[in-house]
């Protein structure tokens, strides 16, 4: 059985997760077409390691495509590079720290099979179980500032999207999560990520689907499954991840959203308590020296007034 899904995996300088995430999709019930990785490493010994790995442990298995992106340009662009080599059929975008329950590709061929209007579609993905106290504060406090809210992959008033966890059901969404999100070929070659958003914490995933969104439906399958390990490594401070959230939040605001008194009071409302969220983090946890981590925080200022 084919799944006439084509894997788009993109990695920068984590080889061993890397290696990981390939191994697994040789786990699933109907193998992806093809895999595709975008390597965008800094390290060259990285690209070799990775492309060596992949090779061997796809051993013929599932056709592969390995681009080495060294344009240094980030995430969306990676995608971007990513979708040139997929030829047809359902574009499925994995994060390098994603493992999928083994029905996860069946699944998701049958669902776009099943609803031919659909555009894109994500999974329900599980947190750490390490994360899930953080997250659920974050929920409660981010539905006080209208910066997250009870009911997942919603797109708020302020710009920000909620959680992308604990949906009850299949159903529409306003956003998919980007560690497991997919289009159908066709729609995505109508639209691209957006390179000038930042990468890792900008929030390039909610832009491009919530674009898609406003043209074709988009879902989360309930039935497909899986582990979002939500790894650190090689990837900014504390500081600097909620910087480009910050920023990434006005400028999907300024873009994407209808402006209104009610809106634009929403949009600082959620700026300032996400601010704080982040403020009370670095004073609370172990993330880097606090003089330097709140330097950061404060020089997002400039980039969103």
């Amino acid at each position: 059985m084919e799944s006439g899904i084509t894997a788009i995996i993109c990695s920068k300088d984590r080889p061993d997760l890397l290696k990981e995430v390939v191994a697994d999709l040789l786990k699933q019930s109907v193998f992806p077409d093809r895999i595709i990785v975008v390597d965008n490493s800094k390290s060259e010994e990285n690209h070799a390691v990775g492309e060596s790995e992949a090779k061997r442990i796809l051993g013929g298995n599932v056709p592969l495509t390995y681009a080495h992106d060294r344009s240094g340009l980030g995430l969306p662009h990676a995608r971007n590079v990513g979708k040139q080599y997929a030829k047809g059929g359902i574009v499925l975008f994995l994060d390098d720290d994603v493992l999928l329950d083994a029905d996860y590709t069946r699944n998701l061929s049958q669902f776009y099979k099943d609803h031919p209007n659909a555009g894109g579609a994500c999974g329900n993905l599980r947190q750490p179980a390490d994360e899930r106290l953080s997250s659920q504060l974050r929920i409660l406090f981010g539905t006080v500032f209208l910066f997250d809210g009870l009911n997942p992959f919603r797109v708020l008033p302020s710009g920000w999207g909620s959680h992308p966890y604990g949906a009850a059901k299949t159903g529409k969404v306003d956003w998919l999560s980007g560690c497991n999100m997919s289009y159908r070929k066709a729609v995505l070659d109508e639209f691209d990520s957006d390179e000038k958003v930042p990468s890792q914490g900008g929030g390039e995933d909610r832009d491009l689907s919530f674009r898609v969104s406003r043209k074709y439906p988009v879902y989360v399958v309930a039935e497909c499954k899986g582990i979002h390990k939500m790894i650190s490594s090689s990837r900014p401070s504390l500081a600097e991840m909620n910087k480009r959230a910050l920023y990434g939040n006005s400028y999907f605001y300024k873009k994407n959203v209808k402006k209104s008194m009610l809106t634009h009071a929403a949009f600082w409302w959620s700026t300032f308590g996400y601010f704080l969220k982040t403020f009370i983090q670095i004073l609370l946890t172990n993330c880097g020296p606090k003089a330097e981590q709140i330097g950061i925080l404060f020089s997002s200022l400039s980039l969103i007034a």
